[in-house]
Order: structure tokens, then sequence, then C-alpha cells
């Protein structure tokens, strides 16, 4: 099992994912391999698999190693807020007023 000892991070005002120690000091910035598409918002960190979920742009949702390198589109649907069930291995979003669901 990973262990995750960082803070994530969606800055939206400067388009990036930074990470910090959990009691909020060293602040650097997130590497992401490739760059980022567009602007992340929305970001849950799945501590079991050591997995990175966000939304990016307008509706657009991915994933990445929480090392940065990686990145993948799972899905080009209007997700608006994520949430995961970890026990269940559940990514969860809402769009159009409901609530969806793929495993993680």
């Amino acid at each position: 099992m990973a262990q995750i000892y960082h803070l994530f991070l969606a800055d939206p005002t400067a388009g990036q994912i930074w990470r910090c120690w959990p009691d909020a000091t060293n602040l650097e910035a997130q590497l992401v391999t490739p760059p980022l598409p567009a602007t992340p918002r929305s970001l849950v960190a799945d501590a079991l698999g050591a997995w990175l979920y966000f939304i990016a742009g307008t509706s657009s949702i991915y994933r990445m190693p929480v090392n940065g390198g990686g990145l993948t589109l799972l899905s080009g649907t209007a997700g608006q807020g994520l949430a995961l069930d970890e026990g269940r291995g559940y990514l969860l979003w809402t769009q159009a007023g409901a609530v969806y669901r793929g495993n993680l």
C-alpha cells in the first residue's frame, strides 16, 4: 500500500497543482508530465493507490500518480465536483445535478 506524505491543492488562479507537508510548510509546485492541459480544480487524493484525480478546464477528469508523471485523461464528461470512496474503490463526480461513479 502506498502512503502519501503531502497535502495537494488545486490553484485555479495560478493554473497549478501545489503540494506541501501536512503542517502547510514546504509549499512547492507539483511536477506534472505532460503539462496540465487546462486549469486544475476539484482535486482529490487517493491515499491507497497514490493517485491524484482532478477536474481541469471546463469539465475533463484527469488522473496522475502523486509523483506527477503519467497524466491520463479519464473522461471528457462535464464533471463539476469529485469525491472518493476508497473503501469501495470508486471515484464519484457530479454532473448536471446527478452523481456518477467509476472504478478507481
